[in-house]
């Protein structure tokens, strides 16, 4: 529970809410895509899981949105900010 309360369900989110560090979906459907943007809308990473696998992920310092559908649950590795 505590693991899941640091993570990010599917949907945005931003500002104060966003904690840079390393996430994983561990259970994505096929449809899962996310994307990760900076200062004035620039991106800093996307992805997607077509196979339904495992999703990594890093959120950086310089993230001001973070937006995922399809992925269900993002859980943090290790130590988040």
């Amino acid at each position: 529970m505590d693991e899941a309360a640091l993570g990010y369900a599917d949907g945005t989110h931003t500002g104060a809410r966003l904690r840079p560090g390393r996430y994983h979906a561990p259970s994505p459907t096929k449809d899962c895509s996310w994307q990760v943007t900076g200062a004035k809308g620039k991106a800093l990473g996307s992805g997607s899981s077509a196979t339904g696998e495992r999703v990594e992920l890093t959120v950086p310092e310089a993230a001001r949105t973070f937006t995922s559908t399809g992925c269900y649950a993002w859980l943090p590795e290790g130590e988040t900010s």
